[in-house]
């Protein structure tokens, strides 16, 4: 593995990552925001796919590879926990919203105008689960950086 194309896809994914993250907190706080649920999830479940496949890139996953995981954020959580240090991150927490966003993210159906039948966690939740998710493709990716000298 190079780990120049691993810290550099690491980076590349973790920044896509912290943009949708940012979508979906702007929309938590929006004014109305019961109208902009499905989007809001549909934003998270894309941040926790890519912080997700941030850290996998780590390990060495190239573009090719991380594209064929699709949005099976189940598989993708369990391949990052190999990979990282779970510190004071609440994981059980965010295995928790993992398992709830795991189905409808993978059909895409926050993306459609379908009558969702899965339960979704509580947003902030959601959100502090993602954050973690972020901070520790942030962290893999400094780790994959500083290896690569």
């Amino acid at each position: 593995m190079n780990t120049k194309d691993a810290a550099w896809r690491a980076r590349r994914y973790l920044g896509l990552a912290k943009s949708y993250e940012q979508a979906a907190r702007a929309i938590a706080d929006a004014p109305g925001f019961e109208s902009l649920h499905q989007p809001f999830f549909a934003l998270l479940g894309q941040a926790a796919e890519l912080a997700l496949k941030a850290v996998i890139a780590c390990s060495g996953y190239d573009d090719e590879r991380l594209l064929m995981l699709g949005h099976d954020l189940t598989r993708c959580w369990q391949l990052a926990q190999a990979h990282i240090s779970l510190g004071d991150a609440p994981a059980e927490q965010i295995g928790a919203v993992i398992a709830l966003l795991a189905a409808p993210h993978q059909a895409q159906a926050f993306r459609y105008p379908t009558l969702l039948t899965w339960p979704t966690p509580p947003p902030r939740e959601a959100l502090r689960a993602v954050g973690a998710l972020v901070a520790m493709g942030a962290d893999g990716a400094s780790r994959a950086a500083a290896d690569a000298g």
